[in-house]
């Protein structure tokens, strides 16, 4: 029979499905949901889990166990847990790094999260803080300690053993505030962020366990579903009408030229470069289809990060508009498009030293013209200095990265009188001005919640 306290929850994209658990016991059964919420297996890997999380370095569905920071145990760690073919669970497991991994601190039921990008887990230890540790050495990162006063909040708040690893930059950590139900983000230095409020009707008395963040979902145990409650899902955006655009290999499109190789097509390079043995420019465009017509771009922000040479050249960059059309896997030096005579910014964000830091430009106007309809979208064109300073920005939206592909920063006040809505997964949407800050609803790319609701007996 289940518990009322169950793990972190898992997607995996290959089998599109949600993975979870009820915790107190290596006997204790594992669920698996279809994407929309429906329980679809059940079975007992062998592991008392807390975090789990699908790592798409190894394929596997992963989770950190009761007690790996303390306590050695064949079934104590991280955990593979088995899949067949289809998504279902094997009911067996497979042990990736063996407890005791003490980096993960001394709250034996925390659930960490994982980034897969740096390969790096989130640990919560319950007061506050939480301890970063490489996935694969069980090596200990620097301690982020959570800005609870700027978020006027206390430990006592928050719940114990969970904190979100939600993939966005500036805005990585998120947390269940329970006592003043809403959600709580940060960014990676612990800085607050912003709150996303759950909306009227929410019902949660635990302090401890059952929270995740997956998929894009943060999840909450809600006892309206009765006494063990139901993984209950919603989407948070924690900066009023911010929408960040930073797409992948598939979505993008970026290429760079260079005059030293002018029939070159570098469209599928996972750098972009300025200069490299030539002249080299960037070539970057990103869709805004999904930005309504006629929205008020309250700023735009071109953002990339440097690779090489990062302390020389200060705040020698510049962005240009594109006045044609061009194609990622055809474009070269030779048959780039015509660019604007007079650059739209210089970059920002740079300062002396070795150090490589992101380079922004502020492009409000040019987008806001885009975004209008009065001239079309054809991108940026970003030059660099002088032939040989090979400036490298570390990655185009082909490289292996995510969290360092370029970026498109939008500001965009909601619509006049339009109010948000949650959805709680089952076709019902939440009233209406429940929620306390606007979010991605503010685009036509509202996706649902979902609810996952265990059968009991």
């Amino acid at each position: 029979m289940p518990t009322s306290d169950y793990t972190s929850v898992a997607y995996h994209p290959i089998h599109d499905r949600y993975y979870a658990a009820d915790l107190g016991g290596p006997g204790n059964p594992a669920y698996a949901w279809d994407a929309s919420g429906n329980l679809v297996n059940t079975d007992n890997p062998g592991v008392d889990q807390r975090g789990v999380y699908y790592n798409p370095n190894t394929g596997l569905l992963e989770s950190v166990s009761y007690a790996a920071c303390c306590s050695a145990n064949p079934v104590r760690g991280i955990m593979a847990l088995d899949l067949d073919a289809a998504g279902d669970y094997l009911g067996t497991n497979t042990q990736l790094l063996p407890a005791p991994i003490a980096a993960l601190g001394t709250n034996n039921q925390t659930m960490p999260s994982y980034d897969p990008a740096t390969d790096q887990l989130f640990a919560s230890q319950g007061d506050g803080t939480v301890n970063v540790v490489n996935r694969t050495t069980g090596a200990a990162q620097p301690t982020i300690t959570l800005d609870l006063g700027g978020a006027g909040v206390v430990v006592g708040n928050l719940n114990r053993d969970f904190v979100g690893f939600t993939g966005r930059t500036g805005e990585e950590l998120a947390i269940l505030d329970h006592a003043n139900l809403q959600i709580l983000v940060f960014d990676l230095t612990g800085a607050y962020v912003g709150a996303s409020a759950l909306p009227a009707g929410v019902t949660i008395s635990d302090t401890s366990y059952n929270s995740g963040y997956t998929n894009g979902l943060f999840f909450i145990r809600d006892e309206t579903f009765g006494a063990n409650g139901g993984n209950r899902s919603f989407r948070i955006f924690p900066l009023p009408g911010v929408v960040l655009l930073q797409p992948d290999g598939a979505a993008g499109k970026d290429a760079y030229i260079d005059n030293s190789v002018p029939d070159n097509n570098y469209g599928n390079s996972s750098l972009l470069t300025d200069s490299t043995g030539g002249v080299g420019h960037a070539l970057i465009e990103f869709d805004l289809a999904a930005i309504p017509a006629g929205s008020t771009v309250n700023q735009a922000s071109l953002e990339i990060r440097e690779w090489a040479n990062c302390n020389s050249n200060i705040n020698a960059l510049e962005v240009y508009a594109n006045l044609d059309v061009w194609d990622e896997a055809t474009v070269t030096w030779n048959n780039a498009p015509a660019y604007g005579a007079v650059p739209l910014a210089t970059s920002t964000g740079e300062v002396a030293g070795p150090a490589c830091e992101w380079v922004k430009f502020d492009v409000t106007a040019q987008v806001q013209g885009w975004v209008d309809g009065t001239s079309p979208n054809d991108g940026f064109r970003i030059t660099g200095p002088a032939a040989g300073s090979a400036i490298k920005f570390s990655s185009s939206s082909d490289g292996l990265t995510a969290s360092e592909r370029p970026i498109l920063r939008l500001d965009l006040p909601p619509p006049d009188g339009f109010l948000p809505v949650l959805s709680d997964g089952c076709g019902f949407l939440i009233p209406a001005g429940k929620q306390s800050l606007w979010m991605l609803a503010i685009l036509p790319l509202l996706i649902a919640g979902i609810v996952l609701v265990r059968r009991r007996t």
